[in-house]
């Protein structure tokens, strides 16, 4: 398929959804292809992606299209490589060892059974999953990783995901037009202006979550009794010996108690983490209801499992009562 590149200048959202789809199902196998100066290459198939994800770790530095989240993300661990990216990873990874993660099963269990509730409320009516779906790995990231629950922040949610909304806009805007990909086009024609307009209440929502966690952890801190006490046999990996694992704010502040990381490298990773933790997942999320709508015979299989799983564990709890 051969298409003059400025072909893609002009499609809509819902184009550009829709066209890598089109192409998949016309050659069925994974396709390179160039738009501008643009090399682009579809993955479909499994031994693809094998390579890829198995060269994951020699390959850090990412396509120059992550230059465009620089103003946003700055170098956090997304969009930094080298020895920056290895220290920030070996930093943050006790964070999300899975005993951390379980400490949490009650917030996922909340925020679902809201948004079980959100979703009844919409039945038999047409609506638009991706706010839905934003709103509960929103909230769920937030209170899990950052020890910060929404409810208490007003609007300032609200704000971010709109925030976040309209950056995923202007970098899509910015990707398919290849003059602004030139950082001084850019910003002679007024859209780095635009940009950083969007980012004031996304950047007031960043600093607002390590404001109100840096005083949670400083109280505690002053507590040394129940550090002690919460103390296990865990290792913390940036530290290099045994103490006790952190979710991801504390781990950021207490690094930098101990000079392993500054202000704005906790800006960086608290942005990171919050836009790709809970976008991602969104996105994940959104497809899965729109591939289950697609196929209503996998429902009733997921329906099915699911019947049987809560049976089974009502018989063991039975069990377990009886004796």
């Amino acid at each position: 398929m051969i298409k003059n590149g400025f072909y893609f200048t002009i499609l809509g959202a819902d184009q550009i959804f829709k066209m890598p789809r089109e192409i998949a199902l016309k050659y069925k196998k994974s396709v390179r292809g160039k738009i501008f100066h643009i090399e682009t290459f579809l993955v479909l198939r499994a031994k693809d992606v094998e390579r890829i994800l198995t060269n994951s770790t020699q390959h850090l530095t990412k396509g120059f299209v992550y230059n465009f989240l620089h103003p946003f993300l700055k170098t956090g661990l997304l969009t930094s490589d080298g020895e920056k990216w290895h220290t920030r990873r070996r930093m943050l990874t006790p964070a999300f060892h899975f005993n951390i993660l379980k400490e949490y099963c009650e917030v996922f269990k909340e925020e679902s059974d809201q948004l079980v509730e959100i979703i009844k409320a919409t039945n038999g009516k047409v609506v638009d999953v991706v706010p839905i779906s934003t709103q509960f790995t929103l909230n769920t990231v937030c209170e899990s990783a950052m020890g910060i629950k929404l409810s208490n922040l007003g609007n300032d949610g609200q704000k971010y995901r709109n925030g976040i909304y309209q950056i995923g806009k202007k970098l899509i805007h910015r990707s398919m037009r290849p003059w602004l990909h030139v950082d001084f086009i850019y910003k002679l024609l007024g859209h780095l202006r635009e940009f950083e307009e969007i980012l004031k209440p996304v950047n007031q929502f960043t600093q607002t979550i390590i404001d109100k966690r840096r005083i949670d952890f400083n109280n505690k801190k002053m507590n040394k009794k129940e550090i002690e006490k919460e103390a296990d046999d865990n290792e913390n990996i940036y530290m290099g010996s045994k103490k006790k694992r952190f979710a991801m704010m504390d781990t950021l502040l207490q690094a930098q108690s101990e000079g392993l990381i500054d202000d704005e490298g906790i800006i960086e990773e608290t942005d990171t983490f919050t836009f790709e933790g809970h976008d991602t997942s969104s996105a994940c999320m959104s497809f899965t209801l729109l591939l289950l709508a697609h196929h209503p015979e996998v429902q009733e299989k997921l329906y099915e499992e699911i019947q049987m799983l809560l049976m089974e564990k009502m018989i063991l709890l039975l069990m377990i009562l009886i004796k």
